[in-house]
């Protein structure tokens, strides 16, 4: 069973979520777009342990508070076995229903609503509302959703920010719970430990530097305190009893050091593998109504504080490959590498509010695509998943000189922001198969531009590698586009497939830069990179004679490659020099972000429909 659909209504910055989840879920998003609210509103329906008291700072902000305004947090769960559930299923008879595909979903609600003594518009504060958890869609029955709490629960573990001070509280430790689990204050060895601690505790009031001490501490308070409290101070050992004995349990490492004097990232490790192990076991410990809970489902949130990389792969392709019901928030590309392309969600702000889309069902979109990307999102290339926009380019030297571009124009006021700054990135594709990652970027509703070459020898096949993608992508004026290609009016293509998000150059982006005037620059990054005084004359010569091919020959062949050439480039452009699709493709996606119409099609937009507005800022 898993969690298969949520909706929150009024709930902090979630003013109106749905969105699908499959068996493990990497909830990613900026600072500020609802991660932790999206946890809480998950535990306020399946963490018993968690005590929440709402308050009129838990409305979304700009709705009214109170008076019959309504938070709600509505959870669907699927996947149930008939067999393995039964249990659950008999306890639970009046929470499910038959889904659209013939199988059973329980529908579990949490609602904080005016009480049903009071009429709505009287209910103007807190002690005029109740939090109410119902299942089956039926705020009648909330009996279900108490017998569904016991059968399923929600562990949270909170950020790895906070670890040491986790650690070393014995309420909020991870190990009070396990010990707590093992009943270990009845466990006869551990009494008789306690015994030999009271013991050692007598035996210490019998040290005469001890009973010293403790002598002049009390004459001086009762110096002070004029004999007229009853104050009796004294030195001992607290873990006298089992009780006391168990909260001083902690871990030691590295030659028996304490937690807070060792490593933070292998404190960080134990201290993520000891809620594992208390997930593992609890799993098996019956509640006080002698109910084994079926399933826990697991939320980790932001695990990658000072954890080195290799330790977050180690972790958590553990995690994500076992049974455990996941749920991940996290800023990591890193923990992105590891996990599949179907399990993302991506809260992010718009001009309505925080929007949730999910790549749930990417996988069944088309199975080739589905392994594509997984393959293609690294640590590198995860970024995308965390950007505003993104740029798709086919290989390095666009990747490098991009960004480049960006600055440069910013710098001379031609656009008011980096990529960076507009929270866009660049991906390389490796070569001309854009179609995975702009399928990928749609499911998660991420503003994207393609850049692809024309051919050198047939601009027309360039052209028509983005009239297919234009395909895929289904712009309103594709019929126009198809028209102008069959008429072989390429200029006209080129406009009409830049409206899409699809820039497509005359040639490839070398002969571009020289077309703006870059040949100086390419011959001096040629003679930087080892080429012979006689090798850049005659590199020089092929520029004048604008033999293209053998240009790119020159530079993929003489051990440099196009990577390295545009990286040496990049520290020598001009904002003055951009080629026009690049300049085209960049104010794109800087109007995508902004939430602005671009118009790319017959001349350069004017500054001001480039700009980002000043909440968009991602600072």
């Amino acid at each position: 069973m898993y969690i298969s659909k949520v909706e929150i209504k009024n709930y902090r910055n979630l003013k109106d979520i749905s969105v699908d989840l499959t068996e493990k879920i990497i909830l990613l998003g900026e600072n500020g777009t609802g991660k932790s609210n999206f946890l809480e509103a998950l535990r306020l329906m399946l963490d018993s342990s968690y005590r929440p008291i709402l308050t009129e700072n838990d409305f979304t902000q700009g709705m009214t508070k109170f008076k019959g305004t309504k938070i709600e947090v509505h959870v669907w769960f699927s996947g149930i076995d008939q067999e393995k559930d039964k249990d659950l299923l008999a306890a639970c008879h009046d929470a499910h229903t038959q889904s659209s595909n013939g199988g059973i979903t329980f529908q579990m609600s949490v609602v904080y609503q005016p009480r049903k003594d009071i009429e709505p518009e009287d209910a103007k504060n807190e002690d005029d509302y109740e939090l109410i958890r119902y299942a089956g869609g039926n705020p009648d029955n909330k009996e279900g959703a108490r017998r569904f709490r016991e059968y399923v629960r929600l562990l949270v573990i909170p950020a790895l920010r906070d670890m040491e001070r986790d650690m070393q509280t014995w309420r909020t430790s991870p190990l009070r719970r396990l010990v707590e689990l093992m009943g270990l204050v009845n466990n006869p060895d551990f009494k008789g430990v306690a015994e030999d601690v009271q013991k050692a505790a007598e035996k210490l009031q019998k040290i005469s530097p001890i009973q010293a001490l403790q002598k002049e501490i009390r004459e001086v308070l009762g110096n002070i305190a004029e004999g007229g409290q009853s104050i009796d101070p004294m030195i001992g050992i607290a873990a006298s009893q089992p009780e006391d004995l168990q909260r001083m349990l902690t871990f030691m490492v590295e030659m028996e050091l304490p937690v807070d004097r060792t490593s933070l990232g292998l404190s960080n490790v134990l201290y993520l593998i000891t809620w594992l192990v208390y997930l593992e076991r609890l799993r098996q410990a019956p509640s006080k109504s002698g109910i084994k809970p079926e399933y826990v489902f697991l939320a980790i949130e932001e695990p990658e504080a000072h954890l080195h990389p290799h330790l977050q792969r180690l972790i958590f392709e553990n995690a994500l490959k076992n049974e455990h019901l996941l749920l991940v928030s996290t800023h990591s590309p890193t923990i992105v590498s590891i996990s599949d392309s179907c399990h993302f969600v991506v809260l992010r702000r718009t001009q309505n509010g925080i929007k949730a889309c999910s790549t749930t069902g990417f996988a069944a979109r088309d199975v080739k695509m589905h392994k594509d990307v997984n393959r293609y999102l690294d640590a590198t290339r995860g970024e995308m998943v965390f950007a505003r926009g993104v740029l798709l380019v086919e290989g390095d030297a666009e990747m490098f000189l991009l960004p480049a571009f960006a600055k440069k124009m910013k710098e001379s006021s031609n656009i008011t922001h980096s990529l960076d700054g507009a929270g866009i990135s660049v991906c390389n594709v490796y070569g001309t198969d854009f179609t995975p990652y702009v399928e990928f970027l749609k499911f998660l509703d991420i503003p994207f531009a393609v850049l692809t070459d024309g051919d050198p020898n047939n601009t027309v096949t360039g052209l028509k590698r983005g009239l297919d993608l234009a395909k895929k992508l289904n712009p309103t004026n594709l019929a126009e586009i198809e028209t102008h290609f069959e008429s072989q009016d390429l200029s006209a293509v080129r406009d009409g497939l830049a409206q899409a998000g699809i820039f497509v150059n005359e040639q490839t982006l070398e002969v571009e830069l020289l077309n703006v005037g870059y040949e100086n620059e390419f011959c001096n990054v040629y003679r930087e990179l080892d080429a012979s005084e006689k090798q850049e004359d005659n590199f020089r010569r092929l520029i004048q004679s604008k033999d293209f091919e053998e240009i790119i020959k020159r530079i993929e062949t003489s051990g440099m490659g196009k990577g390295r050439f545009a990286q040496r480039l990049a520290d020598r452009l001009n904002a003055n020099r951009v080629p026009p699709y690049i300049e085209r493709a960049i104010r794109y996606i800087m109007a995508k972000v902004s939430g602005r119409q671009p118009d790319t099609v017959k001349a350069l937009p004017p500054l001001e429909t480039a700009q980002l507005p000043e909440e968009n800022i991602p600072f």
